[in-house]
């Protein structure tokens, strides 16, 4: 295909500019809804490289009414440069494509997240940002008082994190991280895919906030050792539902979400500073290689990742903060 083709048809598009907005429209319909349909429509070519071809709509437009059904990618990728110039280009597409992250690009002041280093809740929200690639301003709360914008943006609960973009707070770390999953849509998903593995993944982040963390934290509260090897045995056997509920969701890969970190990674994994708190606390292993060998793996592996590393606190200074907890309780309990 000439350029002078190409050329041609960058007029015919300038003088039926409102047919070929028709065109895109449907165009983009069956991108999202048939792509092996719309693969046969691009020459007949594979959807991987259809795919490649309807990068801009007006590609896709130049495809749908070439009668020439040429072999040559250069003639496409051609045509595709010469409409890139094209003026009415980025201003029709800013009209119709949806804003992702590249498209919208958030600066670092408009993004802002209220936390505290110790709470794993917190670390949902950092490792969700991170994972997304987000630049964000971290505001810590140091609760001596509460701070006016953390009462202000949460005057429900009065907790972090508190997650505030463009002056718009969102609260709940469950709640924040499908946020991020969905405002910064371009970057590598968050929750799976599929609508079964979406309430899986949730059922399970439900059972560890209302369940398994609750008794985890009592632990270290147990007013005598009898309760406390209880609990602890508690904690045992919800880690062997949770070693079990990885070798299914997992299928056999790195993660809860498969290759990469989702949604039940960060709910669980943000627990495991102050899992190894409680271990270092009671003497107990509770991350066991012979009962929860799977856990143990996956644990090594989400404490390395990119996006967890940097936010993971260290268990030294975790259990430091322990006992500065547990003597606050101590002391303000009466004899």
């Amino acid at each position: 295909m000439s350029m002078y083709i190409a050329k041609s048809r960058l007029s015919y598009i300038h003088t039926n500019i409102h047919r070929t907005q028709e065109i895109v429209c449907s165009q983009i319909q069956l991108f999202n809804m048939t792509p092996k349909i719309l693969s046969k429509d691009i020459c007949g070519r594979s959807w991987n490289t259809a795919r490649c071809y309807i990068l801009d709509p007006f590609v896709s437009l130049a495809c749908r009414k070439t009668k020439r059904e040429s072999n040559d990618r250069a003639c496409f990728m051609a045509l595709y440069n010469v409409l890139k110039s094209y003026t009415y280009h980025d201003h029709w597409c800013r009209k119709t494509r949806r804003p992702t992250s590249s498209s919208k690009t958030m600066t670092k002041s408009e993004v802002k997240l209220l936390g505290a280093w110790p709470s794993p809740f917190v670390m949902r929200a950092r490792i969700a940002l991170n994972i997304k690639s987000v630049s964000y301003e971290f505001l810590e709360e140091t609760f001596q008082p509460k701070s006016p914008l953390l009462l202000d943006s949460n005057p429900v609960y009065k907790k972090v994190p508190v997650l505030i973009n463009q002056d718009k707070p969102i609260c709940e770390s469950l709640i924040i991280v499908q946020y991020v999953d969905d405002v910064w849509s371009s970057g590598p998903s968050i929750l799976p895919s599929e609508p079964y593995d979406r309430a899986i993944a949730r059922f399970w982040a439900t059972y560890l906030d209302d369940k398994w963390y609750p008794t985890l934290r009592s632990v270290r509260g147990a007013k005598g050792e009898d309760d406390r090897k209880k609990l602890i045995t508690e904690v045992g056997e919800g880690l062997t539902l949770l070693e079990d509920a990885l070798n299914k969701t997992s299928r056999g890969k790195d993660f809860f979400g498969g290759d990469q970190i989702g949604y039940l990674d960060i709910a669980f994994g943000c627990f495991l500073g102050w899992l190894r708190v409680t271990e270092s606390l009671t003497g107990v292993k509770l991350l066991d290689q012979v009962k929860t060998p799977c856990l143990v793996k996956w644990a090594e592996r989400f404490c390395a990742h990119g996006a967890v590393k940097d936010v993971m606190p260290q268990t030294e200074k975790l259990v430091e903060f322990a006992k500065m907890l547990m003597a606050k309780m101590a002391a303000s309990t009466p004899n």
